[in-house]
């Protein structure tokens, strides 16, 4: 069930009632969801690492498994480099943290703008296989990847990105 769908029945005594969604989840997450200090500190660690002072623009980019689910993802994904163009031409500045599953991603949007692109050092699909199903030995460092991206691009100067992705 989505927070959207559950709000408007809340309770008018409930310490959330009346707030808007954006609120809601903001509260619940500052309440009831914190970081394991070992993985905020890598979080943080790789900020500080990475993000040198200049504007970064974060771009999320989902494996095409995640097509059944959005049927315009192909279409979603083409777009992003158009976007990207037209915030690098407002700020040639801009480093790219790039957020994806798919190693292909990476070699793309590498050779499209070369050193501007930085990622972490995450396990990603070499094919259409969903990252999420692959033979992992380490399944708890799948989350922290999983984590680490979204807390990283909450650090950006400006973001772009599929909207259907759960992350």
């Amino acid at each position: 069930t989505q927070v959207l769908e559950l709000t408007p029945w809340l309770h008018e005594d409930h310490w959330l009632c009346g707030l808007d969604v954006i609120t809601v989840m903001r509260r619940l997450y500052e309440k009831y969801f914190s970081l394991q200090k070992d993985i905020q500190q890598e979080i943080d660690a790789f900020i500080a690492d990475k993000f040198d002072g200049t504007p970064v623009l974060g771009v999320h980019v989902r494996n095409d498994d995640k097509g059944s689910e959005n049927v315009d993802l192909k279409e979603e994904n083409a777009r992003i480099p158009y976007m990207i163009e037209r915030r690098l031409a407002q700020n040639r500045e801009l480093r790219i943290y790039l957020m994806t599953d798919r190693d292909s991603v990476i070699k793309d949007y590498t050779s499209r703008y070369g050193a501007r692109v930085f990622h972490t050092d995450s396990n990603r699909s070499s094919d259409q296989t969903a990252v999420t199903i692959s033979d992992r030995e380490d399944r708890s460092r799948f989350g922290v990847d999983v984590i680490k991206d979204p807390y990283a691009a909450a650090a950006c100067t400006y973001f772009i990105g599929n909207g259907s992705s759960n992350i």
